[in-house]
C-alpha cells in the first residue's frame, strides 16, 4: 500500500513533468499567445514608432461575435439505446440543457471558447458543490423531554440535527447541506496533463492536474493544522509565466496579490490532481483524487471519473492540445507590426523632413530648438537644404491591405470589407449572402468543432455527473412544466446526437426554406392528405426548427408539442366535441326528416280532405240541383194536373152560359 509520502512523491514528479508546467513549450505559447493578444510585443529603437498590431485580438473578436450565437442555439440529444428508452434519453436531454442554463452554461462556455479560439483549448470543470448553513439555538436545562425529542427531529432530507448539553442549557444545531451543480471555466494556464503514447483522449490521460490557490481559511476547513498550513508554500507567480501574461499591461501590480495582509487570506499554492496509481503495488492501476500542497495530503479518495472537458476549434488529430488562432496569425502580427512602425516613421519623416546644414554657416541652436515658423540664422543662402527622403506610404498601404488577406484566409476573421467586399455586397441581395457565406464557412468551422467536442464533452459531463453525484430528486422545467427527475435512475449515455448552429446566412436560407415548408404542409392538410403525406406532428417539428433557426428562444415558449399529454387532452376533447356536435347535427338532420315527413303527411291529409270536401260539395251540390230539377218536375207536375182537374170553360155549357 502507498504511503502519503510516497503518493505525494508521486504526484510531485508528475507534476513537473506534465505539460504546462514552469517554461516548457505548451507554457511559453501560452504566454506569448496572452501578450500578442495584449498587444505587448518588444519595442523598437528609442525614436522610432512603437505602434502595434492586434491581429490576433481581432481575429479571435471577430471570430467569437460570429459563433456566440451559433452555440445557444446548437441541439444535442442523447440517443436511446433501445425503443423503449425513446422517452427516457429525451427527458435526460431536456434535464442537462435546462440544469447546464440554469447555471450559466452558456456564458460559461462563451468564456471557455475565448480560451480555446486564442490558445487551441478551453477547459470547462463540472461538480456539485456542497454548502453547508449551520443554525444553533439555545434552549433552557428544564425543557421537557418531549419537546427535546421534537426539536431533535429534522423537517427535510438535507437536514442533519445534533444536540450538544451545557451546564445551563442545550444547544441545538441544525446543519442544512444545499447542493448546486458547479460548472467552472478553467484558466489553461493552470492545467497540467500527460499521458503515454497512445493516450488521446481525456480519460486516457494518465494524469491531469489543476493548480488551485487556497487561503489558509480554505485550507483549515479540511481540517488542516496551523503547522501543517504554514508548511505549504505561499502562492508566487514565479513559474507561471501564463498568469503574468493573462494579466496584460497590469501584470507588474499582480505580483503582490498573493500575499494579504491577514495570514487566514494568504494564498498557499496547492494541486488539485487526478491519476492512476498502483495503490496496493499489485500491477493494477486505479484513477485516484488527490489534493496536495506542499508534502500535505489534503484530499485523498478513489475517482470514478476525471471532471473536466476541454474542446479546440482546431484540433489535431491523435492529440489533446489543439491549434489557436494565435498559431496562425501571429506572424501577421510581426509582419503588419513592423510594416505599420515603418509607415509611421515615413509620414514623421515626411512630416518633420531632416535638413543638411552646413557647419560654420548655421546657428544650430535656431536651427534645432523646435519653434513653428522660427528664424533660422545663416551666413549664407545654401546653408540649410532639405534631405530628400523618398515616400513609402502607398508600398506600405498595399502590403498591410495584403497581410490582411493573408490573415482572413489563415484564419477566417475579417475585421472590416475592403472595396472589392463593397462592391460585392452593393451588387444584388443574392451576391451579398453569397459572400457573407463564404466568409461564415471558416467561424462555422471553428464552432462546430467547440460544439463537437467542448460542448458534447461538457454535456455528458453534466449528465455524468448528476447521475452519480447528485443524492437527490431533481426539479426541472420541461417544455414549459416542472418534473421531478431522478438522476439515479438515468441509464449511461455516451452517444449524443449533435446539430450545431447555423451562421445568420445558413439561418436565413433555413428560415426561408422552412417557411415554404409549412405552406406546403398546410395546404396538404387542407387537402385532405393529413395522415397520408404530412401530420400535425411534423408542422410542428418545422415550426420548431424555424423558432430555434429564428433565435426566438425555445419552441415551447410558442408551440404545444402535439405528443404532450396536454395537447392529447385538447385533441381528445376536440374530438369528443366533434362528435356531440355531429350527434347533434344528426338529430337535428332526423327532426328536419321527421319534420319533413310530418309536412308530407299533413299536406297528404290536407289534399285528401280537399278532395273529399270537393267531392261531398260536388254530391251535395248535384243532388241539390237534382231536387231541385225534381222540384220543379213536381211542381210541373202538380200544376199540369191542377189544371187538368179544372172544368173546361169552353165546353157546350159554357157558350150556353
Amino acid at each position: 500500500m502507498l504511503t502519503d509520502d510516497e503518493i505525494v512523491a508521486i504526484c510531485r514528479l508528475e507534476v513537473d513533468q506534465a505539460q504546462g508546467y514552469d517554461e516548457d513549450v505548451l507554457s511559453q505559447k501560452l504566454s506569448q499567445a496572452l501578450e500578442y493578444y495584449h498587444g505587448i510585443m518588444p519595442a523598437a529603437p528609442e525614436g522610432r514608432s512603437q505602434i502595434v498590431s492586434h491581429d490576433v485580438a481581432d481575429a479571435v473578436h471577430h471570430t467569437l461575435s460570429n459563433i456566440t450565437s451559433m452555440f445557444t442555439s446548437s441541439l444535442l440529444q442523447f440517443k436511446p439505446n433501445h425503443e423503449q428508452d425513446e422517452t427516457p434519453a429525451q427527458t435526460e436531454s431536456d434535464a442537462v440543457r435546462y440544469q447546464f442554463e440554469r447555471e450559466g452554461g452558456f456564458s460559461i462556455l462563451n468564456a471557455a471558447a475565448h480560451d480555446a479560439l486564442l490558445i487551441g483549448n478551453g477547459w470547462i470543470k463540472v461538480t456539485v458543490d456542497e454548502d453547508i448553513q449551520r443554525d444553533k439555538q439555545r434552549i433552557p436545562k428544564d425543557t421537557p423531554p418531549e419537546a427535546l425529542y421534537a426539536l431533535a427531529q429534522p423537517q427535510s432530507e438535507n437536514e442533519s440535527i445534533s444536540i450538544r448539553e451545557n451546564e445551563k442549557s442545550y444547544t441545538v444545531i441544525r446543519e442544512t447541506v444545499s447542493r448546486s451543480l458547479a460548472i467552472e471555466c478553467i484558466d489553461p494556464s493552470v492545467m497540467l496533463f500527460s499521458g503515454a503514447f497512445g493516450q488521446y483522449e481525456l480519460e486516457e490521460m494518465r494524469f491531469i492536474a489543476q493548480r488551485k490557490l487556497l487561503t489558509s481559511a480554505e485550507l483549515k476547513e479540511y481540517g488542516l493544522t496551523d503547522d501543517e498550513i504554514s508548511s505549504i508554500t505561499d502562492a508566487g507567480n514565479d513559474n507561471w509565466t501564463p498568469l503574468r501574461a493573462r494579466e496584460g499591461i497590469y501584470q507588474d501590480a499582480s505580483n503582490s496579490d498573493s500575499m494579504a495582509i491577514q495570514d487566514s487570506e494568504r494564498l498557499r499554492e496547492c494541486y488539485d490532481c487526478w491519476l492512476r496509481l498502483d495503490m496496493h503495488q499489485d500491477g493494477s492501476s486505479q484513477l485516484m483524487h488527490i489534493l496536495f500542497g506542499g508534502g500535505i495530503i489534503i484530499v485523498k479518495e478513489e475517482a470514478d471519473y476525471i471532471p473536466f472537458a476541454t474542446g479546440s476549434p482546431v484540433p489535431l488529430p491523435h492529440r489533446i492540445q489543439g491549434t489557436g488562432l494565435y498559431e496562425l496569425v501571429y506572424q501577421i502580427q510581426d509582419a503588419k507590426t513592423d510594416l505599420m512602425r515603418k509607415f509611421m516613421d515615413g509620414i514623421e519623416a515626411a512630416i518633420l523632413n531632416r535638413v543638411t546644414a552646413v557647419e560654420g554657416q548655421t546657428n544650430l541652436n535656431d536651427l534645432t530648438d523646435g519653434r513653428i515658423n522660427g528664424v533660422v540664422r545663416v551666413r549664407s543662402p545654401d546653408a540649410v537644404t532639405p534631405l530628400i527622403t523618398n515616400p513609402n506610404s502607398q508600398e506600405a498601404l498595399g502590403a498591410l491591405a495584403y497581410l490582411d488577406t493573408v490573415r482572413e484566409q489563415r484564419s477566417g476573421a475579417s475585421v472590416e470589407l475592403n472595396e472589392a467586399d463593397r462592391q460585392l455586397m452593393g451588387s444584388s441581395a443574392m451576391a451579398a449572402a453569397g459572400g457573407m457565406e463564404q466568409k461564415e464557412k471558416m467561424s462555422a468551422w471553428y464552432c462546430r468543432n467547440l460544439v463537437n467536442s467542448l460542448l458534447k464533452s461538457t454535456y455528458l459531463l453534466v449528465h455524468r455527473t448528476l447521475r452519480t453525484q447528485w443524492n437527490a430528486p431533481l426539479s426541472v422545467n420541461i417544455r414549459g412544466k416542472w418534473q421531478q427527475v431522478n438522476p439515479q435512475e438515468w441509464a449511461e449515455r455516451s452517444c449524443v446526437e449533435v446539430v450545431a448552429g447555423l451562421t445568420s446566412s445558413e439561418k436565413q436560407k433555413k428560415i426561408m426554406g422552412l417557411t415554404q415548408l409549412i405552406q406546403q404542409q398546410e395546404m396538404m392538410i387542407q387537402q385532405g392528405y393529413e395522415g397520408i403525406i404530412t401530420d400535425r406532428s411534423k408542422v410542428y417539428s418545422a415550426a420548431s426548427d424555424w423558432i430555434r433557426a429564428a433565435d426566438l428562444g425555445q419552441p415551447e415558449e410558442y408551440l404545444v408539442d402535439p405528443s404532450s399529454p396536454e395537447a392529447q387532452q385538447a385533441a381528445q376533447a376536440k374530438q369528443q366535441a366533434e362528435q356531440e356536435q355531429a350527434q347533434q347535427m344528426q338529430q337535428m338532420q332526423e327532426q328536419m326528416i321527421q319534420m319533413q315527413a310530418q309536412l308530407e303527411q299533413q299536406k297528404l291529409e290536407l289534399d285528401k280532405y280537399k278532395h273529399d270536401t270537393e267531392l261531398e260539395y260536388k254530391y251535395f251540390d248535384t243532388r241539390a240541383d237534382n231536387e231541385m230539377k225534381e222540384a220543379e218536375v213536381t211542381v210541373k207536375a202538380a200544376l199540369e194536373m191542377e189544371k187538368n182537374a179544372q172544368p173546361d170553360d169552353t165546353g157546350p155549357g159554357a157558350e150556353a152560359a
